[in-house]
């Protein structure tokens, strides 16, 4: 391995290490790590080359090909840290953004009523070149949103995944068994207005604006009841 300083220090394999010094790179740095670009002119079209493609390009000849960072350091441009990925695959390797977040991990929120959810871009392509949303459900802690993420990033995205805990940590683990064990349960809710489900009396309640009309075991008898009030 050798190391070429452009401001900061850029890894390459010995065999490309001449090769790569031909060329003229500036620093630029992308969300938490640092890329070395140059400059090329396709006719009239000026283009940006990373120097992991002029590395990709001198082992198998293919030029501008679109690469991934499997450990997410754009500084580390050795032959074994490189491999082929769409655009799409590439996004999915990338760690979470910076900014004002209220949570750290990728993949992971919290709600207005202060639960954690974890979701995943794994659905269905949109207008916008994007996949949808996929919502993995609410969790009491921040972590074991986290997890979830992970599970879902393992199955959905394979190799590219980039995951908030060590790969190891859910050997023999799927994520729809820990969904089934750490997801929030959903509790009942009515479609219809003025009958709410009453978690500690298990009954169904009706309410009549702020005027209360009884409470039922089945949810039809309770929303009979705020139909006859309502006449």
């Amino acid at each position: 391995m050798r190391e070429i300083i452009i401001d900061k220090v850029f890894w390459v394999d010995d065999d490309v290490y001449e090769y790569i010094r031909q060329f003229k790179y500036k620093l630029r740095r992308h969300r938490r790590t640092y890329y070395a670009k140059r400059n090329v002119c396709i006719g009239d079209v000026k283009k940006e080359v990373q120097m992991s493609s002029d590395v990709w390009c001198f082992h198998y000849g293919v030029e501008f090909a679109v690469l991934d960072h499997k450990n997410g350091n754009g500084w580390d441009n050795r032959l074994e840290n490189l491999r082929l990925a769409t655009s799409t695959e590439n996004s999915r390797n990338k760690r979470k953004a910076n900014g004002s977040y209220k949570s750290t991990f990728k993949g992971v929120s919290k709600n207005r009523y202060e639960f954690w959810c974890a979701y995943i871009r794994a659905g269905e392509l949109q207008k916008d070149g994007r996949c949808k949303h996929i919502n993995l459900g609410f969790f009491n802690t921040e972590k074991e949103a986290a997890h979830a993420y992970d599970l879902a990033a393992i199955k959905y995205f394979g190799e590219f995944a980039k995951l908030n805990f060590d790969k190891d940590t859910y050997t023999g683990q799927d994520l729809e068994s820990y969904l089934e064990q750490h997801k929030r349960k959903r509790s009942k809710t009515s479609r219809s207005i003025g009958v709410s489900w009453n978690k500690k009396d298990k009954r169904w309640m009706v309410f009549y604006k702020h005027t209360y009309i009884g409470s039922f075991l089945v949810e039809e008898d309770a929303v009979k009841a705020y139909l006859e009030y309502q006449k």
